[in-house]
């Protein structure tokens, strides 16, 4: 071992690399701070904060899709052939960051069809949704209900019922970010204990959202072909 006590400055200059070996590292002061590597990965160990300073930038792995490491918790990237940052929160899949210019809206796609007959029930989106959840799904201004009026298979939109010759199909999709620049996932949710009372429909914190959109069905169901539906949107 070598052991240097001193208070100045240690100046090596060499003019070849210095080799440490695998699972050997640096160990700083008696905190448990540490860089390792064993090989292939650099692992560095602190019991603090992780601090690099200076006034230019971080840059991050990068990478083609088809050079993406296997995936684990945390791992962060930037996708070359995407064109964008990616990482995994999951263990088991890669998903892609949002990000927008400053003060630049989501872009919410809106797709159009009008049906010549009365048999078509399949639609082709411009972009594919995460899942049916995330998009609104007009038939002649009327809301459909995910799953129930229709389905989704990749960029596929397929209603349960055809609708009627010369009907309007309005689809908006976006919500989730696919296709778009920014925005957040659409979540459904229902609430079946309708009353006098009042009924939270969902809960979210500012500091991750800034707003929120609700659109809001009511079916009543009661007795035997008594079935109204209404519709409401609101924004917050």
């Amino acid at each position: 071992s070598l052991t240097i006590s001193s208070s100045a400055l240690l100046n090596l200059t060499a003019t070849t690399d210095v080799v440490i070996p695998a699972d050997v590292g640096l160990l700083f002061g008696s905190g448990g701070e540490k860089i390792e590597s064993n090989g292939t990965n650099l692992t560095a160990t602190v019991t603090g904060n992780m601090e690099i300073s200076g006034t230019t930038g971080l840059v991050v792995p990068s990478g083609t899709t088809g050079e993406r490491p296997s995936v684990a918790n945390g791992l962060i990237r930037y996708n070359s052939t995407l064109g964008s940052f990616e990482g995994c929160t999951d263990g088991s899949t890669y998903v892609q960051f949002v990000t927008a210019t400053t003060g630049q809206a989501a872009d919410i796609n809106k797709d159009v069809f009008t049906t010549s007959n009365a048999s078509t029930t399949a639609f082709a989106l411009s972009y594919t949704p995460a899942e049916v959840n995330n998009i609104i799904v007009y038939v002649d201004n009327i809301m459909q209900e995910p799953t129930q009026n229709f389905t989704l298979s990749g960029s596929t939109l397929t209603m349960t019922s055809a609708p009627h010759s010369g009907a309007r199909v309005i689809v908006m999709h976006g919500f989730d970010s696919k296709g778009g620049i920014s925005g957040a996932a659409w979540l459904a949710g229902s609430n079946t204990d309708v009353d006098s009372a009042i009924e939270n429909v969902d809960t979210f914190t500012t500091s991750t959202f800034s707003s929120a959109e609700y659109s809001y069905m009511a079916k009543n169901a009661e007795g035997t072909g008594d079935s109204t539906t209404g519709y409401e949107a609101g924004k917050i």
